[in-house]
């Protein structure tokens, strides 16, 4: 029965396998976007942009951490590569639990539709938290992907909604609104 069970080694090796494979995947990802973005959407034009998001965290099988949360943050962003490069910050105190999120990624922009640019994000995560009945605080690190929805609602200011799957730990979905200052230099597609 014991030759079941794998020894401890071989699941933590299979885990840095996997982290590996996904990064790679990532760095692919990106490096094939960006390429794409830099013809289609003129990301180079671009300028940097402020916003301030409001939303709720759907957290899964994160220990300590079981409820629907509201979250408010900003996140800035800034011309990268052919790509707008995105730093967030997100925080929450609700249901017995203070979460905090750094995050850094990159966006691409879909061609602008009328007043409406589709995009698509990816980047790493700093997830510091507090779970419910805990006093000391932990530190996890993870990665997201998602995609959203900008409207233009005059000329430098924009509505933003977002859907961002981030992993490790667990999983969770964030559902968010917001608005963003965006120069009109960088809105011209």
């Amino acid at each position: 029965m014991n030759s079941l069970v794998p020894p401890p080694n071989s699941v933590a090796s299979g885990s840095r396998s996997r982290r590996a494979l996904i990064a790679g995947l990532f760095a692919l990802i990106l490096s094939v976007g960006t390429e794409t973005a830099r013809a289609q959407s003129g990301a180079e034009d671009a300028g940097s942009e402020l916003s301030l998001h409001v939303g709720y965290l759907l957290p899964n099988q994160i220990p300590g951490v079981t409820e629907i949360m509201p979250v408010f943050g900003a996140r800035y962003a800034t011309p990268f590569i052919g790509t707008m490069g995105e730093f967030a910050f997100g925080n929450t105190h609700a249901e017995g639990v203070d979460f905090t999120t750094f995050s850094a990624g990159a966006r691409i922009d879909l061609p602008e539709i009328d007043q409406f640019v589709g995009f698509v994000t990816a980047g790493l995560d700093l997830h510091w938290y507090i779970p419910n009945g805990a006093t000391k605080r932990q530190t996890d690190t993870g990665f997201h992907l998602g995609t959203g929805l900008m409207m233009r609602a005059v000329e430098s200011l924009w509505l933003r909604s977002d859907i961002k799957l981030m992993a490790q730990p667990g999983t969770a979905l964030y559902i968010g609104f917001g608005v963003m200052f965006r120069p009109e230099s960088s809105a011209a597609q």
